[in-house]
């Protein structure tokens, strides 16, 4: 369910600040149950197997539940739910029902280093922290302020999740601490051999013998190819920099 945010923006010193009168749309992006079922896993438990040993459950089981290797059903999810504290509802869909997702309204600054756009090639960094346009969001509680960091999304290359102009939060791979996941969407850069950049959103696949693809969700038939992290005859090199933890899209 998505909510209508008033527009507060935080006037952070001499930076620059997002500044349309326009609303945003507040849009927690939480691809998989999985991704919900271990926030609300952590909040109260260290480690997926104490929760599945203290609670009577097989621990392989549910680590292919918490992992996204499996799926799991509504009866499975109300058990979850109610061992968690959190609603059947939420894990299953991510409707913000889940106590720390509404408590979570404080705003912060999160700044806006960069852009994604699949197709340009350059040499362009991200913006240093400092200088950086800063917009006010929700805080969330899964990250500290300075994990979080935003870019704007230019072009259809995602469409189906994410339309031109939206901002990304995302959070750094090795900050994150965490094996990329399959159906997670990721910052992806591509660095072709004269050293031109690629920063672009795709959604990580992994299949069961382990290979890995990245796969744009998109209406656009230009960008409807996957990307393979082997076998480029260009040599580009693919990289996973940060996973997409949240979107906002202006109304």
């Amino acid at each position: 369910m998505d909510n209508v945010l008033s527009n507060e923006i935080l006037q952070n010193g001499h930076s620059p600040v997002f500044t349309s009168a326009r609303p945003l749309l507040y849009k927690v992006y939480m691809g998989k149950m999985s991704d919900r079922l271990k926030q609300a896993r952590r909040a109260k438990y260290r480690t997926a197997k104490e929760f599945a040993e203290k609670n009577g459950m097989n621990p392989s089981t549910y680590y292919h539940h918490e992992s996204g290797r499996n799926d799991f059903d509504a009866e499975t999810a109300q058990r979850y739910a109610d061992i968690l504290g959190v609603s059947a509802g939420w894990l299953l869909t991510g409707e913000p029902e889940m106590g720390a997702v509404e408590t979570a309204m404080a705003f912060e600054p999160v700044p806006i280093i960069g852009k994604v756009e699949a197709g340009t090639w350059n040499g362009h960094e991200e913006v240093e922290i400092w200088e950086a346009e800063k917009v006010s969001l929700p805080a969330d509680p899964r990250f500290t302020r300075n994990e979080r960091r935003a870019v704007r999304v230019c072009g259809n290359s995602m469409n189906m999740l994410f339309p031109d102009g939206s901002l990304v939060v995302c959070v750094d791979l090795h900050e994150l601490g965490e094996e990329p996941v399959n159906g997670g969407i990721y910052v992806v850069r591509r660095t072709s051999p004269d050293g031109e950049v690629e920063t672009t959103l795709k959604e990580l696949r992994i299949e069961p013998d382990g290979r890995m693809y990245l796969w744009p969700r998109s209406t656009d038939p230009e960008y409807q190819a996957p990307i393979f992290f082997d076998g480029n005859p260009d040599g580009v090199e693919v990289s996973l920099r940060a996973k997409v933890v949240a979107s906002y899209t202006l109304l």
